[in-house]
Parts: C-alpha cells; sequence; structure tokens
C-alpha cells in the first residue's frame, strides 16, 4: 500500500470506462488479531503502510480526477470494536 501505482490501477479503468469518477470513498483499516505487546516491527509497518499512508496515497491519486469534474471528497475513518476479556494478573 505504499506504492502510487497500486492506486492508479484502481482508479484509472474506472475513468477509462465511464469518463470521469463521481465518488471516491475512501476507507482503509487493518486488523490484527495481536496484542499491543505482541506487536513486532513488521507489524507495526504494516499497520502504518496502510492506515495513515494508504488513505493519504488514494486521496493524492483520486482526488485530482474528482475536481476535474468538481465533484465532493468523503474519507471514512472507522475504528473496530472488539469485545475486550479482562485478564487476570
Amino acid at each position: 500500500m505504499t506504492n502510487r501505482l497500486f492506486f492508479r490501477r484502481a482508479i484509472d479503468p474506472v475513468v477509462e470506462h465511464h469518463g470521469h469518477s463521481d465518488v471516491l470513498v475512501n476507507k482503509m483499516v487493518i486488523s490484527q488479531p495481536v496484542k499491543t505487546l505482541q506487536i513486532g516491527s513488521g507489524d507495526y509497518h504494516s499497520i502504518l503502510d496502510l492506515s495513515p499512508r494508504g488513505p493519504l496515497l488514494m486521496s493524492q491519486v483520486g482526488i485530482p480526477t474528482l475536481r476535474q469534474h468538481y465533484l465532493p471528497f468523503l474519507s471514512i475513518s472507522t475504528a473496530q470494536r472488539r469485545d475486550c476479556q479482562r485478564h487476570a494478573p
């Protein structure tokens, strides 16, 4: 998710087929079943590569297409709710 070409490949076929894009819904989230103290540097970088870097790159690629037709941009940010279990010390 760190390569603009990935996002370009998502948007370009839409514009080529329809001539424009009416909307860009930018929702990227990552969920890992790993406890905070178990997150390694590889996991951490994967999280950062998807969020916030992914939405930033998608916005940078998609917003110019929307602006050509004076269309609005919507960014959705979500957090996944999980039921937490209490762990006795």
